[in-house]
Order: C-alpha cells, then sequence, then structure tokens
C-alpha cells in the first residue's frame, strides 16, 4: 500500500519555507495519515515487512526543482525529476526518508 503522510510533509514544508518556496496543500480530495494514528491501527492487523520512502526524489522534485526553474513552474516531465528519481535509486540517504510524505508499505496478514 501506499499512502501520503502529514508529518513528513510538515518537514518538507518547512524547508521549502526556508527557501522561500510556498508550502505545498494537500488536496481537497486527500487526507495525509499520522503515524500516531496509523502505526499502531495497522499493526492490529498486519506485520510491515518494509516500508519504502522517497526522501531525497521528493526533496529534490520539490524544493531544487521550483528552486532551479524559478521564475518559471516546475513540471512533472522534466529531466530535473528523471534525475531526481535516478539518484533516488542510486544514494542511500537515510536522513532523507524525514521528507518522504508518501511511503510504501509492504504488509503481511497477521
Amino acid at each position: 500500500m501506499t499512502e501520503g503522510f502529514q508529518d513528513e510533509l510538515d518537514n518538507l514544508n518547512q524547508v521549502r519555507q526556508g527557501v522561500g518556496l510556498s508550502a505545498i496543500n494537500v488536496v481537497s480530495y486527500n487526507r495525509n495519515l499520522r503515524h500516531d494514528e496509523f502505526d499502531s491501527f495497522i499493526a492490529t492487523y498486519f506485520e510491515v515487512e518494509t516500508v519504502q520512502d522517497y526522501g531525497l526524489y521528493l526533496l529534490l522534485s520539490r524544493v531544487f526543482h521550483p528552486l532551479a526553474v524559478s521564475p518559471g513552474e516546475p513540471r512533472h516531465d522534466s529531466r530535473l525529476n528523471e534525475v531526481a528519481g535516478l539518484l533516488e535509486r542510486a544514494v542511500d540517504l537515510e536522513e532523507c526518508r524525514r521528507f518522504s510524505y508518501n511511503l510504501l508499505y509492504v504488509l503481511r496478514r497477521r
């Protein structure tokens, strides 16, 4: 399963605001989860086998990319996002997980 998480989005938004970018807002039809609610609920029904984050990609695509193309608008199909994805797969930077507001959970039913 893959879900959005508010704590990590808040961390990323702190960095964005610190460099003069506006906060990323959650669209009205989504609700990001909070770990204090989700983790205990999921543990009742599942064992978490692994959690994959996209922290480096999200840091580069949501902070570096907008700064690099400013005053223009970032594009999802930009080469910068492609490079961010390549780096995400090539570099293990544990610290970047705090920016991964989207997490992929691999679960096993209890």
